[in-house]
């Protein structure tokens, strides 16, 4: 979804990634409106997420780095962004920055781990069921996917676990405007391709590249997240050199919607600091050339 051009001497684009079981149309331009205001903003998927093409077998590295290459090259070519992954997305966002550093200015994790395998509720069930039980783990997870797409109204009762103040978040217009917007793309996920992304994700392990991480690196995560708790987001943070982690207070799962002004304006500062730090060592890099 592209917000406006990029011209020369702008900031680089951001382009964010939706989390699992979620479409690219997740991110709603009334809720980045201040984010687009600085930047040139784009949305990508994951694998076997519409509109991808449904997806079947090993969830391998390269699986991850081609869906990315070739929808970056289609929407901004070959410039540097700055990346924005959340949940799911967090996880192959950070790989990707860390495999194709040339690609990516800094990246930024929202309730992001390093490996695909699932922490608590219904998240690690199905994933459980869709390893060991075959067939039987895919058709759990059909009527699953079923009710939380079903309507307005069952989808936000699945919402809820996501978030620590719920009621409240769901309250406001602009998230209403953003499940209208994302509820009917749902409709779209291919259940046998959720379900196998879902147990390839339990073997997927990025920590040996990210060890390696030379892209700058921000990891977000809330207080109260149920999925993704506040160690494992430190340990996250501790795995990767250099990378700056903040915690929300008040927070569960959703910061872009719980906290939208303080998250937002924290990536504004973020890629503001990073676009300078670039500008330096390509000055450095000229001035040695010499």
């Amino acid at each position: 979804m592209r917000e406006r051009k990029t011209q020369a001497g702008e900031p680089a684009p951001v382009v964010l990634v939706h989390g699992l079981f979620m479409t690219e149309s997740f991110w709603h331009p009334e809720n980045y409106a201040a984010l687009s205001r600085v930047h040139e903003v784009h949305t990508i998927s994951l694998p076997g997420h519409y509109p991808e093409a449904p997806f079947s077998g090993e969830l391998s590295g390269e699986t991850i780095l081609d869906c990315f290459d070739r929808q970056l090259d289609e929407q901004v070519g070959r410039q540097p962004v700055f990346l924005v992954g959340h949940s799911t997305g967090g996880l192959m966002a950070l790989f990707y920055a860390a495999c194709r550093p040339e690609r990516v200015r800094a990246v930024v994790s929202v309730g992001g781990s390093e490996t695909g395998e699932e922490e608590a509720l219904s998240y690690r069930f199905l994933q459980h069921a869709a390893i060991q039980w075959g067939l039987l783990g895919e058709w759990l997870l059909a009527p699953t996917l079923w009710l939380n797409r079903f309507s307005e109204r069952t989808h936000r009762l699945f919402l809820h676990d996501t978030m620590a103040d719920a009621e409240a978040v769901l309250a406001r217009d602009d998230v209403q405007k953003s499940i209208e917007a994302y509820l009917a793309d749902l409709h779209n996920l291919d259940t046998a391709s959720m379900a196998s992304i879902l147990a390839a994700l339990r073997q997927f392990d990025a920590s040996d590249q990210l060890k390696l991480m030379k892209v700058p690196a921000m990891i977000i995560c809330g207080d109260q997240d149920c999925f993704v708790s506040r160690d494992r987001t430190y340990r996250l943070g501790d795995l990767i050199p250099g990378a700056e982690v903040h915690i929300f207070e008040n927070c569960g799962h959703m910061c872009m919607w719980e906290h939208p002004d303080s998250f937002y304006n924290l990536l504004i500062d973020y890629f503001e600091r990073h676009a300078k730090a670039s500008v330096r060592r390509s000055g450095s890099a000229a001035a040695s050339a010499v």
